[in-house]
């Protein structure tokens, strides 16, 4: 399998735009590479804090199954915002319009929505709560010429980064 991957930026982007108005997120998205930084906070996961905006955590995945002929860098993060925390998926492809995004945790499945190449939950703290009680977080999703991906996160490390969010 060969993966294009390319704009991993867009985590920035689509994260910041659940918190800011578009027109507030044009101005933070051509500063975001000046004024955020990022760190290591646990094997797998980069903790980013922006300047003035919500800071979020994310990871990789530790594999990748489907046959692409170009994708982006699939990631999965949580962000702090003044409501709660948010977990997001971008899985790099555009989604099939009205096609749930499926994510297991341990035993448990989740029915994310989807929104042009991410996926959300209405119940983020749930979500949350199974990962910071499971191993791996995998992401089943179908792109809108019908492929199928699964995606498994490590949720390895996830306590002590989610600190660093507190």
């Amino acid at each position: 399998m060969t993966v294009n991957y390319k704009n991993e930026v867009r985590i920035s982007v689509s994260l910041i735009k659940r918190v800011f108005s578009f027109k507030s997120l044009m101005v933070v998205c051509t500063f975001v590479l000046f004024v955020s930084s990022c760190y290591a906070g646990a094997p797998g996961w980069q903790v980013i804090a922006l300047n003035k905006g919500a800071p979020f955590v994310s990871a990789y995945p530790v594999r990748e199954e489907g046959t692409f002929s170009q994708r982006s860098k699939p990631q999965l993060a949580i962000q702090k915002t003044a409501q709660g925390k948010v977990v997001a998926v971008y899985v790099g492809y555009p989604l099939k319009e009205n096609s749930p995004v499926t994510v297991t945790i341990g035993k448990e499945k989740f029915k994310f929505y989807s929104h042009g190449e991410w996926a959300f939950v209405d119940k983020d703290e749930v979500v949350i709560g199974a990962m910071l009680k499971g191993r791996d977080f995998i992401v089943e999703a179908t792109s809108q010429k019908g492929t199928i991906s699964k995606d498994t996160y490590s949720l390895m490390g996830l306590t002590k980064v989610l600190k660093e969010l507190s």
